[in-house]
């Protein structure tokens, strides 16, 4: 429900993604493990096409930094799908 209200604001504006995954981050930190099943949504789009290319990979990594996940978490997410 709060996901899908802050994805719902998101879509609905030109806002950078930044300031939407600094709201994501804030309203779920004490949740790493919501943050990090956000990221593999959003990877899993990424890899809908057939491929994830390095634009792609470079957005994923700018969203787990302003999530706060550590490397190691987004290493393991990529390496889980790509």
């Amino acid at each position: 429900p709060k996901v899908a209200r802050l994805f719902g604001l998101a879509a609905a504006t030109t806002q950078g993604y930044e300031a939407y995954a600094a709201q994501l981050a804030s309203a779920f930190e004490e949740e790493p493990a919501l943050l990090d099943d956000i990221l593999e949504g959003l990877l899993l789009v990424a890899k809908a096409d057939g491929a994830v290319h390095e634009a792609e990979i470079r957005y994923l990594h700018a969203v787990a930094q302003l999530f706060g996940r550590p490397e190691k978490a987004f290493q393991g997410i990529v390496e889980r799908h790509v």
